[in-house]
């Protein structure tokens, strides 16, 4: 590659934090989110609007965003989401660029991450695709 500034980087906090089982402390994470921020990495997906029975270490996500430094970072901000009602959580905080939905074409994998279908993933992306239009995500 010849020209490096096509090389996005986006550092996913979110995927790590998720998976461990003590609860972090909701200003912990945004300490470490924003030191993340000052890195200069393209997009920081900050966390996700899903279950928090599924996943609990992510019941503080619109907590965190609110509590975030923008002030200084030209990161764009992300959020994975699950279904259209994370969707909607989402396109309600102005700072989030970008709305992540983990699709897969492997059955196996929706049923187990999401419990959903291939045709079931398909209209909830067209769902999210609308409202991210709406809304300018």
């Amino acid at each position: 590659m010849q020209d490096k500034s096509q090389i996005k980087i986006i550092e996913t906090p979110r995927d790590g934090m998720q998976g461990i089982d003590t609860f972090i402390p909701t200003r912990k994470k945004i300490e470490y989110i924003n030191l993340l921020l000052k890195c200069g990495f393209d997009t920081v997906e900050t966390g996700s609007f899903v279950s928090p029975r599924a996943i609990p270490q992510m019941a503080d996500t619109a907590e965190i965003l609110k509590g975030l430094d923008y002030s200084n970072t030209k990161s764009k901000i992300a959020v994975l989401v699950a279904n259209l009602k994370g969707g909607k959580l989402a396109v309600e905080f102005d700072r989030v660029d970008d709305i992540f939905y983990p699709f897969s074409t492997s059955p196996t994998f929706l049923r187990k991450n999401l419990n959903t279908t291939t045709a079931e993933a398909e209209k909830t992306i067209d769902s999210l695709q609308n409202l991210c239009v709406k809304s300018g995500k």
